[in-house]
């Protein structure tokens, strides 16, 4: 409904056209991603020479600057922050702007956008895990329970430099956007405390950099690209693939060893590695597998232990440890919040926990919520009980049913999260 939404939007603009002044640069932004997406769609083989201008449009610098704030970017190599651009001035800061910016990839997105496959979902417009998540479901209802969990060695620092170029080449023909992107490449990566990558480095992509998810989803494309022909030997086999990034499943009645066998060949032709230790056959009837932070399971409802298996779809442990951990660590830091602050900063951890893990209609985290719930109450009631909150107002009270009475603080085991989510 979102994107189709976004997508009449778009129409209206491109036929009915404000004038320029009238129009944001958001929607500036839209119609130009949206005619570079239909010429990509249109003509399979059409190569975009002239791009490299259009990065430096005012408008999709514009754009890129207000999604780089949005995101709350971090400083670069060059150690500017929001905060420094900002008191420097933006509108000076983007007509200096040389060759850094989310403006690439507003500009060559929607160009790759048209070519990648529908089993494709991570880091994509209007795609999410919680779609990839129902899609798996789907497959596993119509029989599909025969599961290929694949894991790749350290996907996103071994992608081969020249290999991406020359995907990249199938679409982009404009010398200096493929020079500006080597650049990026190639660029130093502080991490653990020392610079990393430069000039001399082959392989990888830079971790957190803004550009970053859209290729690798590009480098992957060409797996997904052959797996889901028509002709493949895995549609011949009925193989169904879903990914999200560098993490997919590979789905069929039944999974022969030929199939298996032809993806580590295709994997190993593009530089990748299969971990062996972590990627597995699974035969879901019998075992459970995870994918995203979810668990599939075959299972009873424990209502009617007699009655017939259904595929339940719910977060995994490792997926509520960590949000306990999270929340545990946050109480640590905040020792002498007010319970307002105290609410505004638990409520933004609790709501997007479960805004994740619930899918209408295809997950069932009820159980798992209310042992977040069960977690709140206990380590709530030590918070406000350890010797340095003893004037606390909340000390030797309910202080859980409290909060969520008084100051809105989010019982998971209650929450649903919006219907447009």
């Amino acid at each position: 409904m979102k994107e189709s939404n976004q997508r009449k939007v778009e129409e209206q603009l491109i036929l009915f056209p404000k004038k320029r002044k009238e129009m944001s640069s958001c929607e500036r932004v839209q119609v130009y991603q949206r005619k570079l997406y239909l010429k990509a769609k249109q003509e399979k083989d059409f190569r975009f020479y002239i791009l490299y201008d259009k990065i430096f449009l005012h408008y999709i610098l514009t754009e890129s600057w207000k999604q780089v704030k949005a995101n709350g970017g971090s400083a670069g190599v060059d150690g500017v922050t929001i905060a420094q651009i900002e008191q420097y001035g933006v509108d000076k800061f983007l007509k200096e702007l040389s060759e850094d910016q989310t403006a690439c990839k507003l500009v060559i997105e929607p160009i790759f956008e048209a070519d990648f496959e529908e089993c494709s979902y991570g880091f994509r417009p209007n795609r999410s895990a919680q779609d990839a998540i129902a899609k798996i479901k789907e497959h596993l209802k119509t029989g599909k329970t025969e599961v290929y969990d694949a894991d790749l060695s350290k996907y996103f620092d071994t992608i081969p430099h020249d290999r991406l170029i020359i995907a990249l080449k199938e679409r982009i023909a404009d010398k200096r956007v493929l020079k500006l992107i080597e650049k990026w490449l190639k660029a130093p990566v502080y991490e653990d405390g020392q610079y990393k990558g430069g000039k001399k480095n082959k392989i990888g992509t830079p971790q957190g950099g803004v550009i970053s998810p859209l290729l690798s989803n590009l480098y992957l494309h060409l797996l997904d690209r052959v797996i889901d022909s028509a002709t493949s030997l895995f549609r011949k086999a009925g193989i169904m693939l879903v990914r999200y990034a560098d993490d997919f499943v590979l789905m069929g009645r039944k999974l022969e060893k030929a199939p298996l066998d032809r993806l580590r060949e295709l994997l190993n032709r593009m530089g990748l590695t299969l971990n062996d230790e972590k990627s597995k056959l699974i035969r879901a009837t019998e075992l459970p597998f995870n994918f995203l932070g979810f668990i599939f399971r075959y299972d009873r409802s424990f209502k009617n232990p007699q009655g017939e298996k259904f595929w339940n779809v719910k977060p995994n442990e490792r997926s509520l440890t960590k949000i306990r951990q999270n929340i545990g660590m946050a109480l640590h830091q905040m020792g002498h919040f007010k319970p307002e602050d105290l609410v505004r900063e638990l409520n933004a951890k609790i709501r997007g926990w479960v805004n994740y893990f619930e899918i209408p209609g295809v997950s069932y985290p009820y159980v798992a919520k209310a042992k977040l719930s069960y977690y709140l109450r206990q380590r709530l009631r030590t918070y406000f009980n350890r010797k340095s909150q003893r004037k606390s107002r909340l000390y030797r009270k309910q202080a859980f049913e409290l909060l969520v009475t008084k100051f809105g603080l989010i019982d998971p085991k209650q929450y649903r999260p919006p219907a447009c989510l």
